[in-house]
């Protein structure tokens, strides 16, 4: 055979197969140590696919599941709540049935027989108000709300009840519509006029004074010396805006410097000028306060449409809210009383001012169907809706329906030596009768409340926590079967690399003997 020095290929075969040797231990003695099949995509690229999918999808259920738990721990913390003011209820049906035994009573047992109703009725909305998870409230109302539809979302951020003041109630499921506003929502303003085309560093006023401004937030006193410029003006109110509520803006073009309040509607705007010139002296020129119609279906089945009017007082002047009770012309309202509902606009001006706010051009859509709900899977639609109702005194006993003879809720029975006429609460009233009705009304409406959420705890939350906890295992399982080494076929695969190794580097070393026998030629 042909003897060569430069090139020996079998020393380079036998190091080739060396090579894979040393890559197949390597590759065992990563799963041996670590216990994972998959340690790089190349391992086995579908594989790892699969086991990352179901490792993301088993850390969403894994936080489900912590999200059922907190949802019992809520339910639980509501129906402490719950039990607490049945427990209120139940003393306080016991005193109208002593109340109502008039045989034995006496003016002095009714006086203190009402002072003790009223003291369970605010201690009702004292429980109601104070039973809350991680500062949300749960039984004030605020866990049955109205939702809006997403063309309403555009134009509305959110319309909610004060279920204290909606004795009729709102039917549950049922669809409610927002009307146009009345016209644009603007701003009151007091524009002076200088002449078209003046430079912003034109004096304002050639005499020094004061500028009193005067908004919805507050008042102060600016002091403008004599040939201050119109910007400067400018700049001056806006700096004292967070204070009064009133911002200014120049219009070369025109020369108008328009000063006008931050909130919509009718709200306060007053500007005095003393020793100016009459900078700023002309008349406020009001905005008007828009009104809106609000339909929807109450709890008896019957069509209602209430009036909302923007308040100028409420945040921006973006609220509207009824003024009116109904459906009856004048009190005791059957179903709405004023201030039932409040509708809140989102600003959808550039924010600079003059702007407006265009109203909706076309009714939008609400329904009443809650939108407090938890996250009970790892995919988006597994959601449990969470709601609970207004259990203040305010909104117990509506049930009843008694709102149109002046007992709407539980809190009419309270003595009110303020009110017109003043009353002097339902015992020594002469209503004990009414009160027992309110009160079984109200009884009924916790019991009602707290079946719900007990059965939302036992058949709904419960049994998704449970079948959560075996979807964990088995995906977890799952994830083991793609992802873990089988380490009794590992420790074979070693025996067997071990052995190559060995067999290729003994050969290895016989190869690279083959050049030496060139020396013996040499000799």
């Amino acid at each position: 055979m042909a003897i060569r020095i430069n090139y020996n290929p079998m020393s380079v075969f036998t190091h080739a197969n060396l090579n894979r040797a040393d890559r197949a231990m390597s590759q065992v003695l990563e799963r041996l140590s670590s216990g994972e099949r998959l340690q790089r995509s190349a391992d086995d690229p579908a594989g790892l696919v699969i086991a990352n999918a179901v490792r993301f999808h088993r850390a969403g259920v894994n936080q489900a599941r912590a999200n059922a738990e907190e949802a019992v721990t809520v339910l639980q913390t509501a129906e402490g709540g719950m039990e607490q003011i049945a427990e209120v209820l139940r003393r306080l049906r016991t005193l109208a049935v002593a109340a109502l035994n008039q045989a034995t009573a006496d003016p002095a047992q009714l006086a203190a027989l009402q002072q003790e109703l009223d003291n369970g009725v605010r201690s009702i909305t004292t429980i109601a108000d104070g039973t809350t998870y991680a500062g949300s409230p749960l039984l004030s109302g605020a866990l049955k709300d109205i939702t809006l539809s997403a063309e309403a979302q555009k134009r509305y951020h959110s319309l909610r009840p004060d279920w204290t003041k909606l004795p009729g109630g709102i039917q549950d499921g049922s669809q409610l519509t927002i009307g146009p506003a009345s016209g644009t929502l603007s701003k009151p303003q007091v524009t002076h006029a200088f002449a078209p085309n003046t430079p912003p560093s034109a004096a304002a006023t050639t005499s020094s004074g004061t500028l009193t401004v005067s908004g919805p937030l507050g008042s102060v006193a600016l002091s403008i010396a004599a040939g201050t410029s119109i910007q400067a003006v400018v700049s001056l109110i806006n700096a004292n805006r967070g204070i009064t509520g009133v911002a200014a803006a120049y219009d070369q073009a025109t020369g108008a410097l328009r000063v006008e309040s931050t909130h919509y509607g009718n709200s306060p705007l007053s500007l005095t000028s003393a020793g100016l010139g009459g900078l700023l002296a002309g008349p406020v020129i009001p905005a008007v306060n828009r009104t809106l119609t609000v339909s929807f279906i109450d709890g008896a089945g019957n069509p209602q449409t209430v009036t909302l009017t923007q308040d100028p007082a409420s945040p921006g002047g973006l609220e509207f809210v009824n003024l009116g009770g109904g459906p009856e012309a004048a009190p005791p309202y059957s179903v709405y009383t004023p201030g039932a509902l409040r509708l809140r606009l989102r600003d959808t001006s550039d924010g600079s001012v003059g702007s407006t706010i265009a109203p909706a051009p076309a009714p939008v859509t609400a329904s009443r169907i809650g939108t407090t709900a938890f996250q009970t899977g790892a995919l988006a639609s597994q959601r449990v809706v969470l709601e609970l109702p207004d259990l203040r005194a305010g909104a117990l006993g509506h049930s009843a329906g008694l709102a149109g003879s002046g007992f709407a809720s539980l809190a009419d029975l309270v003595s009110d030596p303020t009110g017109v006429p003043p009353y002097a609460g339902a015992f020594l009233a002469g209503d004990a009768n009414t009160a027992l009705q309110l009160i079984d009304a109200a009884l009924a409406e916790v019991n009602r409340a707290r079946g719900a959420a007990g059965a939302l705890q036992g058949n709904t939350i419960e049994r998704v926590l449970d079948a959560l906890q075996v979807s964990s295992i088995n995906l977890h399982a799952f994830e083991g079967v793609l992802r873990d080494a089988d380490m009794a076929r590992e420790a074979a695969e070693y025996a067997r690399v071990q052995v190559l190794m060995q067999a290729a580097t003994a050969m290895l070393a016989q190869a690279n003997q083959v050049p030496q026998r060139m020396l013996e030629l040499l000799r």
